[in-house]
């Protein structure tokens, strides 16, 4: 899908396939997604390979990433870490 992207060339993974499809179209849709898996998975770098891939090709002062890898920050902290990578502060 992305032709510079070695790592999806070397593990193309049917679950990395589908990952990277899901954040393509929310890309081309300009909708906000959410990548998620279970723990223990493998997602940390599996996904985050995956999702380099996708935005290598992006203007990044139009897309901003956030990964929240630690599930259990519950919905505040995962709100917190949107605002914080988005320039904001916490009240």
């Amino acid at each position: 899908m992305w032709p510079g992207s070695a790592p999806l060339r070397a593990h193309p993974h049917t679950s990395r396939r589908e990952a990277a499809a899901r954040i393509a179209w929310c890309i081309n849709n300009k909708a906000i997604g959410v990548v998620t898996g279970e723990v223990g998975a493998g997602g940390t770098a599996g996904g985050t390979v995956v999702l380099e891939g996708a935005v290598a090709s992006l203007v990044s002062a139009r897309f901003t990433v956030v990964s929240q890898p630690n599930p259990e920050v519950g919905i505040r902290g995962l709100c917190g870490r949107i605002v914080t990578s988005l320039g904001g502060t916490l009240k």
